[in-house]
């Protein structure tokens, strides 16, 4: 039989040989017929739908009994509630109203450290709340963190840029980001100033390792890093300089920054490079020192006599001391307050020119060299207390600022608050004592007086016949 199935698909094929224009017609004719075979034996019943499989214990699948809700509608608050507990979980809880009222403990903390500033309570809590602890969803210092981070970089390049020290190879980005570094601002600012006992954040590790027995079983060291301190201190560091410069103003944040962060930043390995520790330590004794005044007195705005001895005794070690020798190579900044209709400031002017273009102070000698800057107008609130600082006291007290720079003219003030004497030299130059002159290296100043400047001209000398010789 197989035989003669064979014979017959061979004649099939001589046959179906010379139509193979038709073939291709046939074979699609073959394919639909497969196709309606394969449709009708194709069978009829549906598989059952995957049933819904119910949730593990202890979130049992029980079936709600509360009524449908129509489509549109929006879920009522018990229902919405309970489907984010069930598919979030329980979230961290918010602090209560009662919890964000008491945030005297804050400002009574930051007014301990930055006597005699008093920060409102509202502002204490924001800068010492991370973000993340609950609390902060009334606020937290990141705000004040950015604004913080960018008023120390301005101060600290501004003191860069005008040290006599700073050379082309000096990579200021560098030297910034690594004596502002948040860790390091936090280890040896935060540390001092007390953040971590008083400000609001969570850790970053579980809550196991920070029981009484992981504690006492792991590396103190290592754990205060782990959990993030350094990092959350040294963000409430920059808070803190944010919300001082937004609050008090710029003012009193440099001098936070000069008298409060930048001297314990001067370690012998890390912060500041010792080239530029002369010109920290100079501007922190200008502004009188380590636990200098932050707010002037609002009576007098004048420095007082252990301020002056403070600035003194650092200007004479700056001095003594070789290891500041480049500092005090470098040419003297001398500033004349000038006004232009008064006799003794023109006399004056026109003796620091000649002592910079002809021989001084007499021929066959060599003319001074130091960087003179003539500012016509009177000097402002600050410079007149720094100029204060470096007259020299009488019968051991300190001089009054109207007996120093007001003049005898009958429309001057009674007042000696410095703030009105720098406006009344705007206002009436002729009521200040002209020339005012200082020489900022040396730390001396002469108002008023013409041999003042001449004695500021013979220190000068005095100083290049000994570097000469």
């Amino acid at each position: 039989m197989s035989l003669a199935v064979s014979a017959r698909c061979l004649r099939r094929t001589a046959t179906s040989a010379p139509q193979a224009a038709s073939s291709t017609s046939s074979l699609s004719r073959v394919h639909r017929r497969y196709s309606y075979a394969a449709l009708k034996t194709r069978p009829q019943t549906q598989p059952a739908r995957r049933q819904d499989v119910p949730i593990s214990a202890p979130h049992a699948y029980v079936r709600s009994t509360a009524p449908a809700r129509v489509p549109g509608e929006p879920e009522s608050a018990p229902l919405r509630e309970k489907r984010r507990k069930s598919e979030e979980g329980e979230r961290p809880r918010r602090a209560t109203t009662a919890e964000v009222g008491e945030v005297g403990i804050f400002s009574e903390h930051l007014n301990g450290l930055f006597s005699p500033l008093k920060f409102p309570p509202e502002l204490s809590a924001r800068i010492l709340t991370h973000a993340s602890h609950p609390a902060a969803f009334h606020g937290h210092n990141a705000q004040f963190a950015f604004i913080g981070r960018r008023v120390l970089e301005s101060y600290l390049l501004l003191l860069l840029t005008s040290s006599p020290n700073l050379k082309p190879t000096h990579d200021l980005q560098e030297i910034v980001s690594r004596v502002l570094n948040t860790y390091f601002l936090g280890e040896h600012i935060g540390s001092k100033w007390g953040m971590g006992r008083i400000m609001r954040w969570t850790p970053t590790v579980p809550a196991s390792v920070l029981t009484p027995e992981g504690i006492e079983s792991a590396d103190k060291s290592k754990l205060v890093r782990d959990i993030g301190l350094f990092k959350v201190q040294g963000d409430a560091v920059t808070a803190v300089i944010g919300g001082i410069f937004q609050q008090f103003g710029a003012s009193v944040a440099h001098r936070v920054f000069h008298t409060r962060v930048l001297p314990r930043l001067l370690l012998p390995n890390g912060g500041l490079p010792a080239v530029f520790h002369a010109d920290a330590n100079m501007a922190c004794a200008r502004l009188g020192g380590a636990s200098g005044q932050l707010l002037l007195d609002v009576t007098t705005n004048s420095i007082n006599e252990r301020e002056r001895d403070v600035i003194r005794r650092a200007f004479n070690k700056f001095k003594s001391n070789t290891m500041f020798s480049g500092w005090t190579r470098s040419l003297h900044e001398i500033s004349i307050f000038h006004h232009p209709t008064s006799p003794p400031s023109v006399k004056a002017l026109g003796m620091l020119r000649s002592a910079l273009s002809a021989p001084y102070p007499d021929k066959g000698s060599e003319p001074l060299k130091f960087n003179l800057e003539v500012i016509e107008g009177a000097p402002t609130a600050d410079q007149l207390n720094t100029i204060l600082s470096f007259l020299p006291a009488k019968d051991d007290s300190a001089p009054s600022a109207a007996s120093v720079f007001l003049s005898a003219h009958p429309t001057s003030p009674s007042s000696g608050d410095i703030d009105s004497i720098s406006r009344l030299g705007r206002d009436r130059p002729n009521a200040l004592k002209w020339p005012i002159v200082v020489d900022w290296n040396a730390g001396t100043a002469s108002v008023g007086d013409v041999g003042g400047v001449t004695r500021i001209l013979e220190e000068l000398r005095k100083k290049r016949d000994v570097t000469a010789s």
